[in-house]
């Protein structure tokens, strides 16, 4: 089974990620990837301008499904039962993750304003980033490119919307517990 993680930029993916790991899921992951790549080629894997770019031009080279392609070899190898995909941005990737069969897309989101605020304080965001640039950021990844991001349209593409508008990564983890019931991929005595 492959559950494909999507969602906005801190909106708790790394957290379900790092909750689904402990339930004995292997993680990969395009973003990891498009860093792999762009230090590669001489670019800084921590500037997300950088990997939005370079996701966007490999998608429009080789297809919108390239780094997909990559982390469906990756999880063919590692002989892992359960995976995880995380950072899925455009609806290539799901539909190519769909055609592996047995996967469902799991979509993490919280209040724009908390994303912000979660970045700040965790580093993940420039301390220099006002609001409204952290949303006209969001807003090129919501791109009409066909081979840009499209979180939007991911996002409608999800088998399960978890909304994160806690800081109590509990109740977070017993979202994603219940995802996991509805989809009938865990039973509630495993939870």
């Amino acid at each position: 089974m492959i559950i494909g993680l999507t969602g906005t930029n801190q909106a708790g993916k790394t957290k379900c990620g790092d909750y689904l790991k402990q339930k004995g899921f292997e993680y990969f992951s395009h973003s990891d990837e498009l860093r792999t790549i762009c230090a590669e080629r001489g670019g800084n894997p921590n500037d997300r301008e950088q990997l939005i770019n370079l996701g966007n031009e490999l998608r429009s080279k080789y297809g919108v499904d390239y780094i997909t392609n990559i982390l469906i070899r990756k999880i063919r190898e590692s002989d892992s039962k359960n995976s995880i995909a995380d950072s899925c941005r455009n609806p290539g990737e799901v539909e190519r993750l769909r055609r592996e069969g047995d996967f469902f897309l799991l979509a993490i989101d919280a209040p724009p304003q908390m994303r912000y605020e979660r970045g700040i304080i965790g580093g993940r965001i420039p301390s220099n980033m006002s609001f409204e640039q952290f949303i006209s950021q969001e807003m090129r990844e919501n791109s009409k490119d066909p081979a840009g991001q499209q979180l939007h349209i991911v996002r409608g593409m999800a088998n399960y919307l978890i909304w994160n508008d806690s800081e109590d990564v509990t109740n977070l983890y017993k979202k994603i517990d219940n995802a996991l019931i509805e989809l009938g991929i865990i039973e509630v005595s495993r939870v």
